[in-house]
């Protein structure tokens, strides 16, 4: 399922029913944990325990004497999930959040097995408004993970997370990350999301989205006029692996190189009377496209027609390229239904309606 089914669906299960977010490394199953578990309100108690580092112990509570008896003294976090523990004897509401139990001992999967199964861990029982969300790779994905008991795995609401690029370059754009990295993703697309299997040789990295954040984010703190193959290829290679670093830095390098967006924009044929033909130079300009009329919306109120026009002209034949600019430009925050507006407006121009017909053979 994708990012965006599973927070429509899952707030609206009974609080009751434990859900199980699996998938493969860093694809975002951590990120939609605490988006489903916001959803339980302001007020909600959210606790997340990394069981990777955690000991049996840490979920099941220690020992204690009592007279002639043994008890047990539960951790903390159960304490302030339970019934009855909220302001003047209420039933708290919140999320109990246990990340990687694939990669947890097995002592620590039979620990959360009672948690799961009876909602109750010893003495205490969990508030029946706290929701119980387990996160964790798949044995298949190589990445260290073991199958969970039979048992557990009964008795949880498992749901695949698939990623999605274009979930992701939307997410990417409301973070003001770079749009080159989407486009990039777009023309490369088999690097977005890779397994262990397929890491660097060199250096064992491999890229998913969570590294890709992270290339944004060294992005957005680099001086923009130093030179892509610098400093920017020895930070992406830490995080994607150096042959992914190698042809993304040289994607970037490509844009770097072309014309000023703007100058495009406000006279395509002007600007480039002979529009690139090699599809990694296309990529690498109508990206830039759609990523600079989406910043700048707000300032060229003419931008959505401007944008429309150019792609037709340096896309020529190749629609697919169009679709890619749009897809940037709608990812980065631009504003779809103008888009829509101009074209509609303008469909009596032949390079206007040459995209029209194209879209509505692809939908047809």
């Amino acid at each position: 399922m994708k990012f965006s089914e599973i927070v429509k669906l899952v707030p609206g299960l009974d609080p009751s029913v434990p859900v199980f977010f699996m998938g493969r490394p860093g694809i975002g199953k951590s990120a939609v944990s605490r988006v489903i578990a916001a959803c339980m309100g302001p007020e909600a108690i959210i606790v997340r325990r990394e069981l990777t580092g955690h000991l049996p112990e840490d979920m099941s509570g220690l020992p204690f004497r009592e007279g002639s008896f043994t008890k047990f003294c539960p951790p903390d976090f159960l304490g302030r999930l339970a019934k009855g523990s909220g302001p003047n004897g209420t039933d708290p509401v919140g999320a109990l959040i246990l990340e990687d139990i694939t990669q947890a001992q097995r002592a620590v999967q039979v620990a959360c097995f009672q948690l799961v199964q009876e909602r109750s861990m010893g003495d205490v029982s969990l508030s029946p408004h706290v929701r119980i969300i387990l996160t964790g790779n798949r044995a298949s994905d190589k990445a260290g993970a073991r199958e969970l008991p039979s048992p557990l795995r009964n008795r949880v609401c498992l749901l695949d997370l698939e990623p999605d690029l274009e979930e992701w370059m939307t997410w990417a754009g409301a973070q003001n990350l770079p749009g080159v990295i989407g486009g990039f993703l777009q023309y490369k697309p088999s690097h977005f999301s890779q397994l262990p299997s397929q890491a660097d040789k060199e250096n064992g990295q491999f890229a998913t989205p969570r590294s890709w954040e992270n290339v944004g984010r060294i992005m957005r703190a680099l001086d923009p006029k130093s030179p892509p193959e610098g400093p920017l290829y020895a930070l992406s290679s830490g995080l994607v692996g150096t042959g992914v670093a190698t042809e993304f830095v040289a994607f970037c390098k490509l844009q770097a190189e072309l014309p000023n967006p703007k100058a495009v924009l406000d006279d395509p044929v002007k600007a480039m009377p002979n529009p690139p033909t090699e599809p990694d130079r296309l990529a690498a300009l109508v990206t830039a496209l759609g990523e600079y009329a989406a910043r700048h919306q707000a300032d060229d109120k003419k931008i959505h027609l401007k944008l429309l026009l150019a792609l037709s002209h340096v896309s020529g034949k190749t629609r697919e390229a169009c679709a890619s600019g749009l897809t940037v430009f709608q990812a980065n925050g631009g504003n779809v239904s103008k888009l829509y507006d101009a074209a509609a407006q303008n469909k009596g121009d032949p390079r206007i309606l040459a995209i029209i017909k194209h879209f509505a053979a692809s939908v047809s």
